[in-house]
């Protein structure tokens, strides 16, 4: 793993280099200039209109001095209109139109600091008009604060037309590739800024351990390390080098903490967690984030132990703030201050609640309102001057604010944009956006089964396919959560399978049956289409759209996504039923899933003869999986969660505890899992050599170990190398393994490459019996493999030196060289 090229240690002092070399040259123009006319005239934007460049509007003071002299000069109401984020209906007329006289009471009189989503039309047009007139708005305040914009762009700008939609969380998480992260992410900044939007509600880090919640699709997955990782290179390419560029937008890593294990899967529930599990498990992501440089944090829904997050000051303030030395803006989630009271009853008011969570260290109440009065509202005027609330808290909050809008530089920029010129930059990066859409899907494809290689299928030796399936010729499946729009072009299976076929190869298509209807009126005309097809493509899983958000297709309804959790793990429907009669026609059986979550597949694993997990691959995704089944693309993606065999194993997860290890089965079938974590197939094949120790290892150095990999195969091929660990013996109970390193590599036939790995002995720490950060000395096990069952390498080792503790709040990552 190496550093994004503009975070890179020689590029950033080759940078700094460069930046003193500027400064000293622009001093010294500054110094002549100055000399010949007695003064210089700097350039700034009167926010005020007063004729004087305040410190606030000066764009070379310090952020810090800006901020201070900004919030000296605002009334108290002012900053609490900061504190407060109204949803787009507020902003729109009962046509849903965009109404100007309530942006002007709500902007220019009331002083709103942020809005979720565009009260308009989703063209980049539309947006950008209507961004364009409420900036202006705002700059006819009396102090000109600008507005931020926030949106769900989470895998790309789905809601708006003509954007670039990528894989969600868990496809991009199995491409076990962050450097791809870090690419669609800056696409995703870039389509964003260029319609005024600089606020973004990504990434998900929730540490997938409950597949019946619906949202664990959005996740990058079960393991601690692989998240962290994703989410240091994606938040980079969000926030780039300088958030003051135009193309870039503040991350906000959600949500804060635990909300992917809620009590029974079901969204919104509770969480009862112990602190060792909270810190080594489900923190260390939001660490990463932390350490990545995001903007802004998003607290959750949940409560953990009794006590709601967005009241936590335990979580939010001792936690993020003090130990991870976060600066910036912790936002709620929808409505959640309300529900402080209305739903966990910990607050006798609303207004209480607000309180709660103000001192906790909430600053921006996100579409905040319990009848008619957000709990960030007029309501805290009254109770500062009762003493009930700090102002110093209110201070705190409005000032975290508007640091974030300086820091993204809309104070200093006309932030109006051309509508035109909008569209025409988006349009004009579009065909290269749609490759990085194609490679991101092809990367996140995983393998799961290939019978006697029966795939990729050879065209020259086959004259038809049958494709069957309710997600066939779904573009609706192909999206990772609800957020999009109808008119993202989309590439569906049947349409990318037809582009791939030759002109005298014969595709056959039926939809069989529907998502979660029961209907099989179309049973016998997809077994018709098998029977006569050399090979049958059965495409199935979920779909995260609902009739609201596609209501020219009534049979669909959401089986994934946000707010959509199940209590079983089955395909949906009768879609199983359907996979058995096409099974029963005997025809060659390859099964796609198109999915937001791990399937309970049993009968399919052992009857299928091959099956391709895609997850929701984005606007590319029939394209990617046409080219897996032709072999255009040769798939090298992993699981980056477990799959069960049933419900009745969860949780299962491959960093269990020892216990797992005790030689019991359940009644009805197996403790180990249909697939495990780290698990992918390809069509060539690897061999790992020599695995050697490098150094003695003590307490205070890394472990510096390599090894030999070689494509022994006829494909050029990616693998992912997984490197695990095992402390064999603790002072408290350990996993039976933990992923330390990775590293996807692609070799060409007969290539062989060195890779050099050193692993931070800080990386082994975890919390003792006292409840201590240490590392402990003794004997661990190096695993080297390709998933985390098939270890092909092993070494034992000993840790030399005394128990030492370690700085919970850095985080630590490994480095990944390979030598060809």
């Amino acid at each position: 793993m190496t550093l994004p090229p503009q975070i890179h240690k020689k590029g950033f002092i080759d940078n700094m280099k460069k930046a003193i070399l500027f400064k000293i040259i622009i001093g010294i123009i500054a110094i002549i200039f100055m000399g010949s006319s007695g003064k210089m005239t700097q350039k700034f934007i009167d926010h005020n209109h007063d004729g004087v460049m305040d410190v606030y509007e000066d764009p070379n003071a310090n952020v810090d001095e800006r901020v201070k002299d900004l919030i000296s000069k605002m009334t108290l109401l002012e900053k609490i209109g900061q504190m407060q984020q109204l949803w787009q209906l507020d902003l729109m007329n009962d046509s849903r139109l965009f109404d100007e006289d309530k942006a002007v009471e709500l902007v220019k009189e009331k002083g709103i600091g942020s809005f979720l989503r565009i009260p308009c039309e989703l063209t980049p047009q539309e947006q950008a008009r209507v961004i364009s007139e409420i900036q202006n708005i705002s700059m006819e305040s009396r102090l000109g604060i600008p507005v931020l914009f926030g949106q769900n762009a989470c895998y790309g700008y789905a809601d708006m037309y003509g954007a670039t939609v990528f894989p969600g969380g868990i496809a991009m998480a199995s491409s076990w590739n962050p450097e791809l992260l870090f690419e669609t992410a800056k696409v995703t900044a870039y389509e964003c800024s260029e319609v005024g939007v600089y606020w973004n509600y990504a990434p998900i880090l929730g540490i997938a351990r409950e597949p019946r919640w619906g949202r664990i699709g959005e996740t990058l997955g079960e393991d601690p390390l692989l998240a962290s990782v994703m989410t240091y290179y994606q938040i980079r390419g969000y926030q780039g080098e300088s958030l003051k560029h135009r193309n870039t937008i503040m991350a906000t890593p959600k949500h804060f903490a635990a909300n992917s294990i809620p009590e029974a899967g079901l969204n919104h529930r509770g969480v009862d967690i112990s602190d060792k599990m909270l810190r080594e498990i489900f923190l260390p992501p939001f660490r990463a984030a932390a350490y990545a440089g995001a903007g802004s944090f998003m607290a959750a829904h949940n409560e953990i132990n009794g006590i709601p997050c967005h009241c936590n000051k335990y979580l939010l303030t001792d936690i993020l703030r003090n130990e991870f030395g976060f600066n910036g803006v912790i936002i709620s989630d929808y409505s959640d201050v309300e529900r402080i009271y209305s739903v966990f009853n910990v607050a006798a008011t609303v207004e209480e609640a607000g309180r709660l969570a103000l001192e906790a260290g909430v600053d921006v109440d996100m579409v905040g309102a319990w009848q008619g009065e957000p709990a960030f509202g007029e309501s805290f005027v009254m109770n500062i001057e009762a003493g009930i609330i700090n102002i110093e808290d209110i201070n705190r909050a409005a000032a975290n604010i508007l640091r974030m809008k300086f820091e993204l530089g809309l104070f200093d920029r006309d932030l109006t944009i051309d509508p035109e010129k909008a569209l025409k930059n988006i349009s004009k990066s579009q065909k290269q956006n749609r490759k990085l859409a194609l490679k991101a899907a092809r990367e996140s494809l995983v393998l799961l089964k290939n019978e006697n290689n029966i795939l990729p299928l050879n065209k020259e030796k086959l004259n038809s396919v049958a494709v069957l399936g309710p997600n066939a010729d779904s573009r609706y499946a192909l999206f990772a959560m609800k957020y999009n729009n109808p008119e993202t072009p989309m590439t569906t299976v049947l349409a990318g399978i037809k582009d791939k076929a030759d002109d005298d190869f014969e595709v056959y298509y039926s939809q069989g049956c529907q998502g979660l209807n029961s209907s099989r009126a179309n049973f016998n005309e997809a077994v018709q289409a098998a029977k006569k097809s050399d090979v049958a493509v059965v495409v199935v899983g979920e779909s995260s759209v609902t009739q609201e958000t596609a209501q020219e297709i009534v049979d669909i309804q959401a089986s994934a996504g946000e707010g959509v959790d199940r209590a079983r793990l089955g395909l949906p429907g009768i879609q199983q039923e359907f996979i058995e009669a096409i099974h029963q026609t005997g025809t060659p059986l390859i099964v796609v899933l198109l999915n937001g979550r791990p399937l309970a597949i049993e009968w399919i694993a052992e009857h299928a003869d091959a099956i391709i997990e895609a997850w929701g691959p984005g606007e590319e995704g029939g394209n990617a999986i046409a080219d897996v089944l032709f072999g255009n693309y040769n798939p090298g993606g992993k699981l980056a969660v477990t799959f069960p065999r049933t419900e009745g194993q969860l949780p299962v997860h491959y960093n269990h505890l020892r216990w797992h290890d005790l030689n019991q089965n359940y009644v009805e079938t197996l403790k180990s899992p249909l697939y495990p974590f780290g698990h992918g197939l390809s069509y060539t094949t690897f061999e790992y050599q020599n695995l050697t120790l490098i150094n003695k290892i003590k307490s205070s150095d890394s472990l510096v170990f390599n090894f030999k990999l070689k494509n022994t195969g006829k494909y050029s091929g990616d693998e992912v190398i997984q490197v695990y660990l095992k402390d064999k013996f603790a002072s408290v109970t350990r996993p039976v393994k933990e992923l330390k390193a990775f590293k996807r590599i692609t070799l060409d036939p007969r290539e062989e490459v060195t890779l050099y790995i050193a692993i931070p002995i800080e990386m082994l720490a975890f919390y003792d019996i006292s409840n201590n950060y240490v590392v402990e000395p003794g004997e661990f096990e190096l695993m080297v493999g390709s998933s985390s069952e098939d270890i092909r390498l092993k070494k034992t080792f000993s840790l030399e030196g005394m128990k030492r503790a370690v700085d919970y709040s850095k985080t630590y990552f490994p480095e990944v060289k390979v030598n060809r």
